[in-house]
């Protein structure tokens, strides 16, 4: 366990950081009963871990910095010098008001940008063990929150449920009564049907990953259990992306659960099952090949077009080398999520009028940081977690930022702080921590 004797902290920093993963796990149910408060509390506590990953950064900043650190810490200083090298240049070459692009890259920032560095709020955390364990059990209670809602729903509670959750401001038109493979798209403690399969996918990754877990009979059949109910919790939650991250874990634990052959046979079979799912899902068009490549040339075509608009007021030079700085190093923090809002004449030609209106991160992250942002964000969150679990190195926690990554495909999770929280951690373990320790199960 690391600790920093020569800071610190005089209060019980364990208990505050389980309070502020209690907060965020039941935020929805806040929310449902009384939005503002909830709200105002929301915002209170995300300025406070603003505030503790200041004071940490000044505080922690004589350690010595390992390889790996020194890799992550050098993503986010690109991430920190894209963005004001982006604010400064919209500034005096787009004439942009300075007070109103402050506010919109704040917002913007407070959204996404902030979740790659929660992970210095886990840097005084003293009882890394009974820490995890608490966490791992809040994620528990998700689990069973997400399968007693789909099943309520299914018996007659789906009017109940959507009534409540429009009161906490997070239910479409396009969700009321919506079935897929005859279950329901449920919210449960994250409040979205989008991200619910990968905060589900979290506790999975956590307990299959886990390299102790056949230490005893009892805690190793009682693992199972919970493996079998985030399991249910994922195909529950109805969502593709979630399928298809879980698809993509079970094959890694069939490549290195090899020598054990009744695992192996059994992983084989739950991916079987979840390809076919998807298969089902995707009867009526081949959305997992056609849509996504669909959508890259598009995008490809937007920046093209986006920089052929502005050959008029510049010379032929500088608009080749305005494309490659903007397809190297992006164009900065944007202000939207999806492909339409990246550009504001996409809307009016008719061969965008089909981009659907679903999110698309990676291609935004290209289109911030560009291509070696991108290829930073690859090593660091797909790369070498692949690597790490070759090696049996933190196993559960490399797996956690794979979900992360594979996730960026559709839909953006840092908005989600609940799920940010998790991926910290596992930052924080994975990049930052210095010993193998025994975690909890």
């Amino acid at each position: 366990m690391t600790t920093y004797n020569k800071h610190r902290i005089n209060y019980d920093y364990d208990f505050f950081m389980k309070i502020i993963f209690l907060l965020f796990t039941i935020d929805i149910f806040l929310r449902i009963i009384n939005y503002d408060f909830a709200s105002a509390l929301e915002t209170l506590s995300i300025i406070l871990l603003i505030c503790i990953v200041i004071f940490n950064l000044l505080f922690v900043g004589d350690k010595k910095i390992q390889i790996k650190s020194a890799m992550y810490i050098f993503f986010i200083l690109y991430l920190l010098i894209n963005i004001v090298f982006s604010y400064l240049y919209r500034i005096f070459v787009n004439n942009v008001s300075p007070a109103n692009l402050i506010l919109a890259i704040f917002y913007q920032f407070r959204l996404s940008v902030i979740g790659f560095l929660f992970f210095v709020i886990f840097f005084y955390i003293k009882n890394n063990y009974k820490f995890e364990k608490f966490i791992i059990n809040l994620l528990k209670i998700g689990v069973l929150y997400t399968i007693f809602e789909q099943i309520a729903s299914l018996i007659g509670f789906r009017d109940f449920f959507q009534k409540i959750y429009f009161r906490a401001g997070v239910v479409t038109s396009n969700l009321i009564n919506l079935k897929e493979l005859g279950l329901y798209r449920v919210w449960g403690l994250v409040g979205s049907t989008e991200l619910l399969g990968v905060y589900n996918l979290i506790l999975f990754a956590f307990l299959i990953f886990d390299e102790n877990i056949d230490e005893k009979k009892t805690t190793k059949y009682l693992s199972l259990i919970w493996i079998l109910l985030s399991f249910c919790a994922v195909i529950f939650s109805t969502s593709k992306t979630a399928y298809i991250i879980l698809l993509f874990l079970l094959f890694i634990l069939i490549i290195i659960k090899k020598n054990n052959k009744i695992i192996k046979y059994c992983l084989i079979l739950f991916s079987l099952l979840i390809f076919l799912i998807l298969l089902w899902l995707n009867r009526n068009n081949i959305i997992l090949i056609n849509f996504y490549l669909g959508t890259v040339f598009y995008f490809t075509d937007l920046i093209l077009r986006y920089h052929m608009n502005r050959i008029i007021n510049n010379s032929l030079h500088k608009m080749n080398l305005s494309l490659i700085l903007h397809i190297l190093f992006g164009r900065g923090l944007t202000f939207g999520f999806k492909i339409k809002n990246l550009f504001p004449y996409a809307h009016t030609l008719d061969r965008y009028k089909d981009i659907p209106e679903v999110n698309h991160f990676f291609l935004s992250f290209i289109d911030q940081y560009g291509l070696f942002g991108y290829s930073l964000f690859i090593y660091l969150f797909f790369i070498k977690p692949l690597i790490s679990i070759y090696n049996k190195v933190f196993i559960k926690y490399n797996a956690v930022l794979i979900i992360l990554f594979l996730a960026f495909f559709h839909y953006p999770v840092l908005p989600s702080k609940l799920i940010v929280l998790y991926i910290s951690y596992a930052i924080f373990i994975v990049y930052f921590s210095k010993n193998q320790i025994k975690y909890a199960k």
